[in-house]
Order: structure tokens, then sequence, then C-alpha cells
């Protein structure tokens, strides 16, 4: 057998979904001569009717757009596979592409690959790098600089505007925004904005041509992250019960951590926050020292320790002496309800006790209305 047949070609998809930006693999099968050496490869990729790459006769030639981001292995084409890598894809590199090799030209395997290029339409960036949103649309084949109709609005609001060869920008976004008349001129329309802040983030949107159309996507949301700054612990209260105060002045999606010292894990971790001016108060009991951490989803950041006294931790004497009080009060009405069982009413004086005990028993009409008295033993 004179050459080597396609291999793998079960696996081969020849529909292909790609967020841009990444790189992708374009699939190419061929039978190619055992004895063929690199200088006898001649592999032509074609998206369309327009060259893309090919490599014929050990010379590398590429179509406009695809310099230098698109590529083949020599060694595995001389094995049958021709793949087309694609790296750091565009919304304009979609399309359906044609693998070509030999002299007269054969077709590869598969006939042709279709490949989608996803945009997103939601992206974060940290607070002060740079950022490219993306928008396509189609300008028009004979357009040049001068007929640029761009415009981009975030919220309603004027982002930037190229129209008539004038540049105008929002509030804000002075000489921050920026955008390439040759890319808009091939339908790229994407805002490149630098030095991001925190009040770049929000919904953008973006309109080409006159009158006004959408370009793709619809919009695009802009996330910025705040990196957080390092926090300030204090004593804020140093008295039974002390209290201790963390702030920080910089950070989106900040959650606050207390940790004592000899402990792994905090004793307390707040909510997710953002700054600026955010702080938490927390009561402690016990003396130490104490040191307060924030982090986000960029960095993290840790205060410098502060001390708390052992005076802090409170004292029981209190508590014992409510306990104490407590146990004296029931003693007290024990006592009197123990006395108060040994007490016997009498109708009669001690003088007519004493009477009777003689057998004199006489009974005076005035000593009967005597006010009845109680006589304890002991007396009350």
């Amino acid at each position: 057998m004179d050459s080597l047949p396609p291999y793998h070609l079960e696996k081969v998809h020849s529909n292909i979904s790609i967020v841009e930006g990444m790189s992708v693999s374009l699939p190419c099968y061929a039978s190619i001569s055992r004895r063929a050496s690199a200088v006898d490869l001649d592999i032509l990729w074609k998206k369309g009717e327009k060259k893309v790459y090919q490599h014929y006769n050990n010379i590398i030639t590429y179509g406009p757009g695809f310099e230098n981001r698109v590529s083949l292995s020599p060694e595995l084409a001389l094995l049958g596979n021709n793949s087309l890598t694609v790296n750091k894809t565009q919304f304009s590199d979609e399309g359906e592409y044609q693998c070509f090799f030999n002299t007269p030209k054969e077709n590869g395997h598969p006939d042709s690959v279709s490949l989608t290029v996803t945009v997103p339409s939601h992206i974060s960036i940290v607070e002060g790098m740079s950022i490219s949103l993306p928008c396509y649309g189609n300008i028009g084949r004979g357009a040049s600089a001068v007929d640029l109709d761009i415009l981009w609005k975030k919220s309603e609001k004027l982002v930037y505007q190229l129209y008539n060869n004038i540049i105008t920008y929002g509030p804000g976004f002075e000489n921050r925004a920026s955008l390439s008349p040759e890319l808009a001129l091939l339908g790229n329309n994407s805002l490149t904005i630098n030095q991001t802040q925190f009040s770049d983030e929000g919904e953008y949107q973006c309109f080409f041509n006159s009158p006004k159309e959408n370009g793709y996507p619809d919009s695009v949301s802009l996330t910025v992250t705040v990196p957080v700054s390092k926090p300030n612990a204090s004593v804020a209260h140093n008295e039974y019960p002390c209290t201790i105060l963390c702030t920080v002045e910089r950070g989106t999606g900040v959650t606050l951590s207390w940790y004592r010292e000899g402990e792994e894990r905090p004793f307390v971790t707040s909510p997710v926050h953002s700054a600026p001016h955010l702080d938490m108060t927390q009561a402690v009991d016990k003396g130490g020292i104490y040191t307060c951490e924030v982090k986000n989803a960029v960095n993290n950041a840790t205060s410098a320790p502060i001390t708390v006294g052992g005076h802090c931790k409170g004292s029981n004497t209190g508590m014992i002496v409510g306990i104490v009080g407590f146990l004296l009060f029931l003693f007290i009405v024990a006592v009197l309800l123990w006395r108060k069982k040994k007490c016997v009413p009498l109708s009669e004086t001690l003088r007519d006790q004493h009477h009777r005990s003689r057998g004199e028993v006489e009974v005076d009409v005035e000593e009967e209305e005597e006010e009845v008295v109680l006589a304890c033993h002991p007396p009350c």
C-alpha cells in the first residue's frame, strides 16, 4: 500500500461551536503517500472561497485576518492528519471551512467543517485592567473610514461615538474608550476600555450605520471587581463587655472574618458586602490577640494584630450575689412558715387559764368579749 488512509474518521465532527477568544482545531484527514516528506506537503485551507492557510514547498502563507493565528503540524500531516488550529478565535472566524491536499487538489475528510463562534454577553474584569466589549455588524463592503457611524451607550448614556471621522466621548470615558476603524470596516465594532473603574460596571449597547442598527450581541453586561484594601482593626470598647471593630475602605463582594491567636478557624464571619466604608463590630469575652481578614474573588488582606485585655473576660460576682440573695430569700420564707405553724389561738387570758387550773370556772362577759390573741410557744 503506497499511501496512509485517513484515521479516526468515525470521531470526526463537522459542526463545531467555540466561545470567542478560545482556540479550536478544525479536523481534516487525508491519504498521504508513505514516501512523502515535509517538502512534499501541499495543504490548503479555505473559508468559503477565501484562503485561510496554505503549506506548500515548506512555505506557509496566510489569508487576511488569520496571520499568525492558524497553524498545523507537518509531522501529523505526514500521518494523514491535516487538522488546522485557530488561536484566539474571533466572531469573524465563523463560517464554513474546507481542507484540500495534494496536487491536483483532493478533498479531505470531512468535506467541510462548520464553525460557530459564540460571543459572551457577560464579562467580568478586575478594576484597573483593560477590557474589550464585543460588537459585530455588517458595515458594508464599499464603506471607508469616513462612512463609519458607530455609537456605544451605557444605560442610555453616551460612552463613545465615531461619526464622520470625529470621536465624541461620554463623561468619564475621555481618552479611555476606543475602537479600531480598520476592524470596524471588517465588521468588528468592539470597544476597548482602558483603566477600568468600578463606575464602568453596567449594561452596554452598540449601534452602527444610519439609521441605527443593533450590533451583535444586543447588549453586554460588564462586572468590575474591586480588590480589597488592607483592613483596620481596633478595640471599640475597652470595658466589659468589650467590642472590637474591623473596617475596610475598598472592595466588592467582601467577607470579613475575626481570628483569635492560636485558633485556625475564624470565630465569626460576616455576610458578603461591598465597600466603601464597610465595617463589622464584634463583642468578645476573652482576652488575647485578634486579627481581621478581608477577602473577595480577587485577593485577601489581613489587619495588624490588636490586643484585648484579660478584663474583657468578665466576672461571675454578679451571678454569685444573685444566687446567694435568692437562697437567703427562700430561707426567710421557710422560717416564717415554720413559726406560723407553731402558733395556737386562745380565747382566754393567761389568768383565766390559771383560774381553771384551780377549779374556778367563772367566765366574765367582759372577758368573753376580749380580743382573741395568738400565743406562740415560744411567744411570737
